[in-house]
């Protein structure tokens, strides 16, 4: 919510135009996806795990790792990829992880237009410790693409209309909420063969 400074400053603004205006706000828009080219290989038959951001400590890949890897302890049939540029401490860890995992967590490193590949990810993880819009959020419900996501800022807004996107804040429950999902997720992708 905008500090009463910051209200006044905004009806100070609109008072100057006549017929006075009311503030609104205008969010950032986002494409429709495109097929991708090259596609991002993702392993055919098995279910993949997105994380998308350079990687840094307000991104979360770091606090998520622990999760992430109980999940593939308890669901084989599960792949992890990093999306971003790969930099720092944190990106020296989890290089680590990926090049012991049997090619289970994959770092891609940069990835141009990553929108138009969220489509072929199961699910999109964003585990920001802070977000001021959350554009790759929005970008995976572009892309139809599933979300689990902190509860910070712009992503509070952004997913809001949801049916609970959220991690816990307990985050010794993310690996639970995760494969719950997936689950889900599965559940729904049997439903839907066996209907047709």
């Amino acid at each position: 919510n905008p500090t009463p400074e910051a209200l006044e400053a905004y009806r100070a603004t609109a008072a100057r135009f006549d017929p006075p205006v009311r503030p609104r706000v205008v969010y950032n828009g986002v494409r429709r996806p495109e097929p991708a080219r090259p596609p991002l290989h993702v392993r055919p038959g098995r279910r993949t795990i997105g994380l998308v951001g350079n990687i840094c400590p307000r991104k979360g890949q770091y606090d998520v790792l622990p999760a992430l890897e109980r999940v593939l302890e308890l669901r084989p049939d599960i792949d992890v990829v990093f999306a971003g540029r790969v930099s720092g401490a944190i990106g020296l860890v989890l290089s680590e992880r990926a090049a012991t995992s049997a090619g289970r967590i994959r770092m891609l490193g940069f990835v141009p237009d990553i929108a138009d590949h969220l489509a072929t990810l199961s699910l999109v993880l964003v585990p920001s410790r802070s977000e001021g819009f959350g554009r790759v959020a929005v970008e995976a419900m572009r892309a139809g693409t599933p979300i689990l996501a902190t509860r910070v800022e712009g992503l509070i807004e952004g997913l809001s209309g949801l049916r609970d996107p959220w991690l816990p804040d307990d985050r010794a429950r993310w690996a639970e909420r995760i494969v719950r999902a997936l689950n889900t997720l599965a559940r729904r992708a049997r439903i839907d063969s066996s209907a047709r």
